[in-house]
């Protein structure tokens, strides 16, 4: 009896410890956020994969993300259509192959694509500490590699999104391999990072709309 005793008491504080040693989601971002603000550049292949209720087969979409700690977005689009929008200086530029025509919009001057550009930039940069003005960090995963936030009540983004989970490469929390966002229409936006490269020059001809 005494050693199942003592048994049970060591049982208990052992508990006790990895509770208090758990990590709650608000330092969960916080340490990622901290570990992603060392990449000063990033340039990835992506595959996204959209599911819509409306279709029974998930549509997929492959190309490149290109972005800067100066601000720089490019999200190049590859297959299945050819298609572009870079945000640099201040400006919004999509193209696409069909039309061959570049459309240009002043982000400036324009607090929805303000809000866009900044959003972008806190989903894909790692920024989480701006993105915790407009989202809660609800969740970690047992794993300790993946968390999830939800959009504030009354904030632009909680009108088309319920969650975004963010999955990391690894223990470290320095880079993400995968974004899914659970939109509100019940869609689901999955994307996969592949073959990244971190703190390098990324090529000029990729900040402009046509550079895939």
């Amino acid at each position: 009896m005494h050693i199942q005793y003592a048994c049970g008491i060591l049982t208990a504080l052992l508990l006790g410890t990895s509770v208090l040693r758990a990590e709650s989601p608000d330092d969960f971002f916080t340490r990622a956020s901290g570990k992603m603000a060392e990449t000063t550049s990033l340039r990835s292949d992506f595959v996204q994969t959209k599911r819509l209720k409306a279709f029974r087969k998930p549509l997929k979409i492959t190309g490149e993300l290109c972005m800067d700690r100066t601000g720089r977005f490019a999200w190049h689009v590859k297959t299945p259509i050819r298609y572009s929008c870079v945000i640099a200086d201040g400006k919004l530029r999509q193209w696409d192959a069909d039309t061959g025509k570049t459309l240009t919009l002043d982000v400036d001057s324009n607090p929805g694509l303000q809000y866009l550009a900044r959003s972008l930039a806190g989903f894909f940069s790692g920024d989480f500490t701006e993105m915790k003005k407009d989202f809660e960090a609800v969740s970690v995963s047992a794993d300790g590699l993946s968390g999830e936030m939800r959009p504030r009540q009354g904030v632009p983004a909680a009108n088309f999104i319920r969650s975004i989970r963010f999955f990391f490469e690894d223990d470290s929390l320095a880079a993400l391999r995968r974004v899914v966002i659970d939109e509100c229409s019940g869609d689901e936006t999955d994307i996969e990072f592949l073959s990244s490269v971190r703190n390098q020059p990324v090529p000029e001809e990729k900040w402009r709309p046509d550079g895939n």
